[in-house]
């Protein structure tokens, strides 16, 4: 059974964080101690997210179509504990063999 303090310094990056399911699951997160990452497509859902969250809520705008963008957005973020993808079914994610290695500190 999980305790309510699971994600205690846990870095958390949700894809798709700013309505619905990732909303829901930044929320829960934040509320046992994680610092969330939430990332969608519109600046301005992204930012009353942060601000219904709260905490240790942060984010960005990050056209997730764009491959170099999400590139761009993962360099600079760097490292995290927990990815969670809630953006649709639309988008393919590429087989983990088939992905470049990436180098984590």
């Amino acid at each position: 059974m999980p305790t309510e303090k699971d994600f205690e310094n846990k870095r958390v990056v949700i894809i798709g964080g700013s309505s619905e399911i990732g909303l829901a699951i930044a929320e829960k997160v934040t509320s046992q101690g994680a610092e969330v990452v939430i990332v969608s497509s519109k600046a301005e859902r992204v930012q009353e997210a942060i601000q219904s969250i709260g905490g240790k809520a942060r984010g960005e705008a990050v056209g997730v179509f764009d491959e170099k963008a999400v590139e761009s957005f993962f360099a600079k973020r760097g490292a995290f504990d927990h990815l969670v993808f809630t953006a649709g079914d639309s988008l393919r994610l590429h087989e983990l063999a088939d992905a470049d290695e990436v180098q984590v500190e």
